[in-house]
């Protein structure tokens, strides 16, 4: 081995033994050194290259887009840029420059280091990765859509049937068994399509002031139940105050603490509080449960992150709960703390601005409208094409006293509507499994009638491409499945409005 005997020596060798381009350049671009890479990459000898420029291996056109960060260098601006370029030497390479000012002790630019980096294999991998990450998508968008479909008329088809099994202590009580099952799905569900609107940007925060002591009530007396079944105590501290939020994301995010906590605890119980500090109110989740190790904290909020060695009870969530916890608190600005112990349990809490008694006196309320109780007498058409979709919603619809008249096809729809027989309202499936989609069709009948058609549109899409196009419809929309007291809400306020 031969002896190195000066610092030159080993920075030489050093350089000579990168896998990329090494070189220095004066402030003229001029090379003053080239290490051994510009031999195996383009086959010359690096000494014949000291004094010329960059230009002297490069294609011109190609010399053109660099020069720009090389400028940007020289006025003591590091840059790390990748290209694809074509080299008078060699095949075109995609490349990755990193080119930083070399300066004097005074600070003075002198020159530029360059480190050029052949990046092709790195593009092809993550070429590789993104189609990967799309086919999932397209999978998972698939599967969710042909999911939603008969997990929406089960919904329906219970809610007609509980009707029918009054009075049938043992019916009623498969039924309850069979709603929970169903609304547990639904809530995966749920999550789902909550992570497909944030990451779409369509989940507009609608805030308003409101007292939160009242919400915190409602929210808990539901978790206190569920908490009773496990056998854990629940108890809640809340506080006479107001907050400016938005109210049902808040609920979403405190409605996932709790129901974690309540998960990884085995005894003990839960306990959700409010305290006052700097101006906020920090509201906070205690739990007994299992804990978390600190290195592990921020691996809970990962998506699909979902611990079945350390819950406890039903687990059915799909790891969604946490990150959507993040995802809330990132777009409501709210504070996200956690304190956990192993063994001990953990403490989740969020802080939100307190507003004024006064501010919250003054502040507009929203005046409730004024609408029918129930769908009696409602002339509707439900267009889906899934028959067991149509027959369900039909027989829910008309369970109600509203007069349904059903159709599968388009075709059929549109013969409906063309004899004259104009609904008060139609609930038409996005995706009616033509070229044509449901507000499409909407629009055109509307064109031909010159007459407006109350609608409400009901899909199990949850692409990015099919939340934007329902959002930028103007149209009442919701996503399969739907709970049949929201869907009949819907349909009471389309009729009324």
């Amino acid at each position: 081995m031969r002896k190195i005997d000066t610092p030159a020596e080993l920075l030489r060798l050093l350089a000579d033994s990168s896998p990329g381009l090494i070189a220095l350049l004066d402030r003229g671009l001029g090379y003053r050194y080239l290490n051994q890479q510009y031999r195996d990459w383009f086959g010359i000898n690096p000494d014949d290259y000291v004094g010329k420029t960059p230009a002297d291996l490069m294609s011109a056109e190609d010399y053109k887009v660099v020069k720009p960060h090389l400028d940007r260098a020289l006025r003591g601006e590091r840059t790390v840029q990748e290209f694809k370029i074509s080299y008078k030497f060699g095949r075109p390479r995609n490349v990755r420059f990193y080119i930083t000012p070399h300066r004097s002790p005074k600070g003075e630019v002198l020159g530029l280091c360059v480190l050029v980096l052949d990046i092709t294999e790195d593009l092809r991998v993550r070429e590789t990765l993104e189609e990967a990450t799309r086919a999932k998508s397209r999978f998972l968008a698939a599967a969710s859509h042909d999911l939603r479909q008969p997990l929406h008329a089960l919904t329906l088809l219970t809610h007609a049937l509980r009707r029918r099994t009054s009075g049938l202590p043992e019916a009623s009580e498969m039924l309850d068994h069979m709603s929970k099952a169903l609304t547990s799905l639904r809530r995966m569900f749920e999550a789902l399509l909550d992570v497909s609107k944030l990451d779409a940007g369509l989940m507009k925060p609608e805030v308003r002031v409101f007292a939160l002591e009242p919400v915190l009530g409602a929210l808990c007396e539901t978790f206190a139940t569920r908490a009773d079944t496990r056998e854990l105590r629940f108890s809640l501290q809340a506080i006479d105050a107001y907050v400016h939020t938005d109210q049902a994301v808040l609920e979403m995010t405190l409605s996932n603490l709790i129901a974690n906590a309540i998960k990884f605890t085995v005894t003990g119980g839960v306990l959700v509080g409010c305290r006052r500090r700097n101006g906020k109110i920090r509201i906070e989740v205690y739990d007994t449960g299992c804990g978390i190790p600190e290195d592990q904290i921020e691996a809970v909020f990962e998506e699909f992150e979902h611990n079945r060695s350390t819950a406890r009870g039903p687990n059915d969530g799909i790891g969604l709960g946490l990150s959507l916890v993040r995802r809330y608190c990132d777009l409501m600005g709210y504070e996200l703390d956690v304190r956990s112990k192993p063994g001990k349990g953990s403490r989740f809490s969020i802080a939100l601005p307190e507003i004024s008694k006064d501010a919250f006196a003054s502040a507009p309320r929203s005046k409730a409208a004024a609408a029918r109780d129930s769908l009696e007498g409602t002339r509707l058409l439900v267009l889906d094409d899934e028959p067991h979709v149509a027959y369900a919603l039909s027989r829910d619809l008309a369970d109600q006293g509203a007069d349904v008249v059903t159709a599968e096809r388009l075709e059929d729809a549109e013969a409906i509507l063309a004899s004259g027989d104009w609904p008060d309202a139609a609930i038409i499936d996005y995706d009616l499994g033509c070229e044509e989609m449901g507000d499409s069709f909407i629009a055109r009948m509307e064109s031909a009638a010159n007459q407006s058609l109350p609608s409400l549109i009901l899909t199990g899409s949850t692409d990015r491409e099919s939340l934007r196009a329902l959002a930028a419809s103007g149209r009442r929309w919701l996503t399969k499945p739907v709970d049949p007291e929201v869907l009949s809400a819907a349909i009471v306020g389309l009729v009324d409005s």
